[in-house]
């Protein structure tokens, strides 16, 4: 095939490609116009990086309750995820980050909770240094239909 005709079929089929959507709370405090809390391209979901905050005051939940900050961050996911057309049971690959491992385990007990379906998804957890006062945050991908 011609470099030329290569070119235009690439043109076109970007052309039919549907544009990512943006599914935000009804009022995202904490994030403006900063980002989106979810997008959906085609039969994909991807979320921001959430943490343990009440969307429509943007204050945390709890500035040194981990376990709450835990569950209020999942609760978000579970709400993004929704808004988007997905839910949890249909994540494929989540990432966490944890400012402090001694954590780890309190983590896991309350992520179980929420990820109880099989084949689980793929998972990486990093110590990282967090801005306070946030403890945990967490970003999945998911998809939408069977």
């Amino acid at each position: 095939m011609l470099p030329s005709k290569r070119k235009h079929r690439l043109r076109e089929r970007r052309k039919s490609m549907p544009r990512p959507q943006a599914f935000n709370p009804s009022n995202p405090a904490f994030f403006g116009p900063i980002a989106s809390v979810a997008l959906r391209h085609g039969n994909t979901v991807y979320t921001s990086g959430l943490v343990g905050i009440d969307f429509t005051t943007g204050k945390p939940v709890s500035e040194t309750d981990f376990a709450a900050q835990v569950r209020k961050a999942l609760d978000n996911l579970k709400e993004a995820l929704e808004l988007a057309g997905s839910s949890l049971d249909k994540v494929i690959s989540v990432r966490c980050w944890v400012s402090d491992w001694a954590n780890w385990e309190a983590m896991n007990e309350i992520y179980v909770t929420y990820f109880t379906h099989d084949p689980k998804p793929v998972r990486a957890t990093v110590e990282s240094g967090l801005l306070p006062p946030y403890m945990f945050e967490i970003q999945a991908t998911a998809y939408v239909g069977e």
